[in-house]
């Protein structure tokens, strides 16, 4: 499954989930999450239907919203409006803030983390860690490559 909080056509991700060069530091760190680079006041929506376990504002992550829906949870940071509070219900139609620059920052976005029962996974592919995949896509690539060979 996957997740995105942004509704706007034109967001782009500035930074991926996995390893990445810190901006602050220089140095080669995991990301457990997806920076999107949209304007301040783009709306964010939580993925899933769920409850509101937490908002606040830290000093790395600025304004944030923390949602829980089943064994998922979402961590959207750097905000510069949060439009719900503790224990609301939130969905995938109504917007729960706005991004913004808060927190320490390199530019306008919304930091977005998914976890699944406390493990950190990528929202772009909805990997849940300890799962296997189908053995049949492994053999994709090489089927491909098979058929290409051949046609030479």
């Amino acid at each position: 499954m996957r997740f995105f909080p942004v509704k706007n056509q034109n967001a782009k991700i500035s930074s991926s989930f996995g390893n990445r060069i810190n901006p602050f530091t220089g140095l080669v760190q995991f990301h457990n999450a997806l920076d999107i680079a949209v304007p301040v006041g783009t709306e964010i929506f939580s993925p899933l239907s769920g409850l509101v376990l937490k908002t606040g504002e830290t000093q790395a992550l600025g304004k944030f919203v923390y949602t829980i829906s089943g064994d998922y949870k979402f961590l959207f940071g750097h905000l510069s409006k949060i439009l719900v509070k503790t224990g609301d219900s939130v969905s995938k139609d109504k917007p729960i803030a706005l991004s913004g620059r808060s927190g320490k920052v390199t530019g306008s976005h919304v930091h977005f983390a998914v976890y699944y029962k406390n493990q950190p996974i990528n929202p772009l592919s909805g990997a849940i860690p300890g799962e296997t995949t189908n053995p049949f896509f492994l053999f994709i690539p090489l089927i491909i490559l098979y058929t290409i060979l051949k046609r030479k």
